[in-house]
């Protein structure tokens, strides 16, 4: 994440990965369109999944730790690491 980007990431949780997969497809169509060039959008996952968006995996939950996600998380982590927006 060291660029000028702002960068979203979606966390799966502990469970529901298709339903962040879903979430981060929506943010995929809705927002990066316009904002492509300064956004990028990640979703990490437990393992590989067949999906269209970028995808950081997380096998031993090492950043769901870090972050201490348990469940479907947004967040945008502004150009200066600090994060912006948390759901």
């Amino acid at each position: 994440l060291n660029d000028t980007n702002h960068h979203i990431i979606c966390f799966t949780g502990e469970k529901d990965l298709f339903k962040a997969a879903d979430i981060c497809k929506q943010i995929n169509l809705t927002l990066l369109g316009p904002f492509k060039d300064v956004m990028k959008l990640h979703l990490v996952t437990p393992h590989q999944i067949d999906e269209p968006v970028g995808q950081i995996v997380d096998e031993n939950n090492a950043l769901h730790q870090l972050y201490q996600i348990k469940r479907v998380t947004v967040l945008v982590i502004r150009p200066d690491g600090y994060i912006g927006f948390k759901t």
